[in-house]
């Protein structure tokens, strides 16, 4: 089972058990669903949102089960994961490890990516190369081989 990334519980919101997490993916609303499984922590541990709000640049869920401050406090600064299988084809998390290629000249793995208001960048290796990730640079993505054909005009 392939587990993706998708954010960070940061900190509490009121009593009831709602929680701040700070994203690094696309399409929130569609992850962050009434009814899908997040998995947190380093265990995966299944919870199902029960509601989903946008505020400020936090996504702010509720989950089953955890309707206090009490009960979501033990996995505060945990990671927060998806099934890859539960994802769409777009989110640029998945890539996070692949092999990058640029003009099939090997420049590294993507080892992040940064969320701006435009573009999504993907940052590859120790040198921290930072490419948008764009139509116009992407030539190839092989999931199977897990590796990124690139074109990208280095000075």
């Amino acid at each position: 089972m392939t587990y993706i990334k998708i954010g960070k519980y940061t900190t509490t919101h009121g009593l009831k058990g709602e929680i701040k997490i700070i994203s690094n993916i696309r399409d929130n609303d569609l992850i962050y669903k009434i009814g899908n499984t997040i998995y947190i922590g380093k265990d995966k541990k299944p919870f199902i949102i029960n509601s989903y709000r946008k505020h400020k640049h936090y996504d702010m869920i509720t989950m089953n089960n955890l309707n206090s401050l009490e009960e979501v406090l033990p996995f505060k600064g945990n990671d927060i994961y998806i099934k890859e299988e539960d994802t769409n084809n777009n989110m640029i998390d998945m890539f996070i490890n692949y092999d990058v290629y640029n003009n099939d000249i090997y420049i590294g793995k993507i080892i992040d990516l940064i969320k701006s208001f435009k573009y999504d960048y993907i940052v590859i290796s120790d040198k921290r190369i930072i490419v948008p990730f764009i139509d116009e640079f992407i030539i190839n993505i092989d999931k199977d081989n897990k590796t990124i054909k690139m074109k990208y005009p280095f000075n």
